[in-house]
């Protein structure tokens, strides 16, 4: 019996954030152009470091970047997060099969203004897709 690939099958967007992931890992240079193309980053930054599946307050807590203040933030998991050089950090968050809901979208539009405004970490330039 043939079955169909789990590309073509599966609902979970981690799939598909852990491909890109991993597709960054072995090899930067396609993901890094289409960002700074699409995104209008400067040509000469360039990706310095990725994550997957980053629970990026809860992180930066843990490790003293930042404070401890809002506990549903610590909550807040990016599928991918890639760190360029010129202080800029895109944040991805994907939906395989569904669409984000409105609270959703404010949530990770508050993050990401979070993350800008804060002293303690070095981010000036931070991108939601």
């Amino acid at each position: 019996m043939e079955i169909k690939k789990l590309s073509e099958i599966t609902r979970t967007e981690v799939f598909f954030t852990g491909s890109l992931y991993h597709a960054c890992i072995k090899n930067k240079d396609a993901i890094e152009s289409l960002l700074i193309s699409k995104l209008g980053l400067e040509e000469t930054e360039v990706i310095t470091d990725s994550g997957h599946e980053v629970c990026f307050f809860r992180d930066f807590a843990k490790e003293g970047y930042i404070n401890r203040e809002n506990a549903s933030f610590e909550k807040q998991t990016f599928d991918n997060v890639f760190i360029f050089s010129e202080n800029t950090v895109v944040l991805i968050e994907a939906k395989a099969h569904q669409g984000f809901s409105p609270k959703q979208v404010r949530y990770m539009a508050d993050a990401a203004e979070k993350i800008k405004k804060s002293r303690q970490l070095p981010f000036e330039k931070v991108h939601l897709v």
